[in-house]
């Protein structure tokens, strides 16, 4: 199935495994099933940058959009393939928790994907870079300069409002990092200007962490059951960190022009 521009695919491969791609003429995006620290699962496994013919998920764990406790996909089907946007539902198995379901979507000559999430357990999060390569990477966040703490890493929080039973938590209030309600932040290749980014609602996204030079992880409606549905998107940059906020900004101004 396909119209004049792009794709989107669902297929198996030899083993039984749902392969899910979603491409235009900026990125390519694969999600199929990969060992993650001895765990089979289905992520986002290839992210290619079309413009410069580069993968950034590197190696082993790499991954883009995983899941905690989610396991390879058990169904995926196309739901629109047309001039305005392609879309593909995925349904995934978990080894503990509901089961996941995502819905996402590649438009005409966009950087970006839309990822809707609609049921997850826990959690979302990227590791593309491998660990040998971290200290090439640099993270870029809208807000940074103004925010109260500097980088720190997993298991710290960069951002967090999530009040844990007989914790002592300083909770904090988005500030500096609220870009008319979202949050912007990517991570770029200092040596090649390459990266990628994500755009997650404040008001639904309830910790994020920064993952050593290597990601991100995000808790969205964090121990809420049942929790609405979260839209978020993912893009990729080629000149670093000015275009990653140049990207986020764009796509939340997008946004807000068309809910208008």
């Amino acid at each position: 199935m396909g119209k004049s521009w792009g794709r989107v695919s669902v297929g198996k491969k030899d083993n039984g495994d749902y392969e899910v791609i979603l491409e235009n003429s900026k990125m390519f995006c694969r999600y199929a099933g990969k060992y993650m620290d001895e765990i089979y699962q289905s992520p986002m496994c290839d992210l290619v940058i079309k413009d410069v013919n580069i993968n950034i998920v590197e190696g082993h764990p790499g991954c883009v959009d995983a899941a905690a406790w989610r396991s390879i996909i058990k169904n995926a089907f196309i739901i629109r393939d047309d001039e305005f946007k392609k879309t593909v539902r995925i349904e995934w198995g978990a080894f503990k928790g509901p089961e996941s379901i995502q819905e996402i979507s590649i438009f005409k000559d966009t950087p970006y994907i839309h990822v809707k999430y609609i049921d997850w357990f826990v959690n979302s999060f990227d590791i593309p870079v491998a660990d040998n390569d971290k200290d090439n990477w640099e993270y870029r966040i809208y807000g940074q300069e103004d925010w109260k703490r500097g980088f720190i890493f997993h298991e710290d929080a960069y951002y967090n409002t999530y009040k844990e039973e007989n914790k002592v938590i300083e909770l904090d209030e988005p500030g500096s990092l609220d870009y008319k309600g979202y949050f912007i932040m990517g991570l770029y290749n200092k040596l090649n200007d390459i990266g990628f980014g994500r755009v997650t609602p404040v008001k639904q996204t309830d910790i994020f962490k920064l993952l050593w030079k290597r990601g991100f992880e995000l808790f969205c409606e964090f121990q809420k059951f049942p929790h609405p549905s979260v839209d978020g998107y993912i893009f990729i940059v080629t000149k670093g960190a000015e275009e990653i906020i140049k990207t986020g900004k764009e796509i939340v101004d997008g946004l807000i022009i068309s809910n208008k």
